[in-house]
């Protein structure tokens, strides 16, 4: 079976100005994240700023216990 690459394109256009643009062939969504890193740092973000918002305290999952079919689950059950 042939992989089939998904190409990611972002653009960054802060208020202040200037437009910054990245694109990669996201075969992982960790590139993805590594590319919109590279965004906010090259459009004016302290990186240990950047890094510090990309941490695992704020996953989806922090306790490892939960799943998405609980989220839907509960998700259904409150009428959201």
């Amino acid at each position: 079976m042939e992989r089939v690459f998904t190409t990611m394109k972002i653009t960054i256009e802060p208020y202040s100005g200037g437009t910054y643009t990245a694109e990669c062939d996201a075969e992982h969504v960790s590139e993805v994240v590594r590319m919109f890193k590279g965004l906010l740092v090259q459009s004016g973000y302290h990186p240990e700023t950047v890094d510090d918002l990309f941490t695992e305290e704020e996953s989806w999952f922090p306790d490892g216990e939960q799943d998405w079919k609980s989220i839907v689950k509960k998700s259904e059950e409150d009428g959201s």
